[in-house]
């Protein structure tokens, strides 16, 4: 119910100006309920965008179980997710709903690539974070043009501009492919 009524809010409101109070009375909570669950409406937006991201990745049965695929599966959607998601009076998805975003894709990322080994000391946590800002800055830039291409055809752009990030951070200082233990 708070994530639903935050939602609700984030399509009148830009998020900064949303208290506590607000959601708490859009829900038909109070605010000790609200206490009860979220520390703070920055842990409840990110549980929200998790959530809703999950569930549009579930419906489109997209998984990051491989670098093959995983990448678009990613961005497309990234894409749906952005172009689902209001972004008030036409603003990009700044400050606290961009980081809640490139957050759970970060998340994501870091799940796939817990394993991998890269090159040069690059830990697994900076290349999922510099691939979460790399394909949720090109969706956002997506979403903001009015004359934009298909979510699938985005998503097909983003994994061909990333594959190269991923294909240098995997290897050595001289270029050699590098290879999981």
């Amino acid at each position: 119910m708070l994530q639903d009524a935050l939602a609700t809010l984030l399509t009148t409101k830009d998020f900064d100006h949303i208290s506590i109070q607000d959601i708490a009375e859009a829900s038909a909570l109070n605010r000790a309920t609200f206490y009860d669950h979220y520390p703070d409406k920055f842990t409840l937006l990110q549980c929200m965008v998790r959530s809703r991201f999950s569930e549009l990745m579930a419906m489109r049965d997209i998984r990051v179980e491989d670098c093959a695929g995983g990448l678009r599966a990613v961005a497309l959607g990234v894409c749906d997710y952005l172009a689902e998601v209001p972004a008030n009076g036409g603003k990009s998805h700044e400050g606290s709903i961009q980081t809640a975003i490139v957050g759970v894709i970060r998340t994501m990322l870091f799940e796939a690539f817990r394993e991998r080994v890269f090159g040069d000391n690059v830990s697994p946590e900076v290349v999922s974070s510099t691939v979460a800002w790399a394909i949720y800055g090109a969706a956002n830039a997506w979403v903001q043009n009015p004359e934009r291409c298909t979510a699938e055809q985005m998503a097909d752009v983003i994994d061909r501009l990333i594959k190269p990030v991923l294909l240098a951070a995997a290897q050595d200082g001289d270029g050699r492919e590098l290879r999981a233990h």
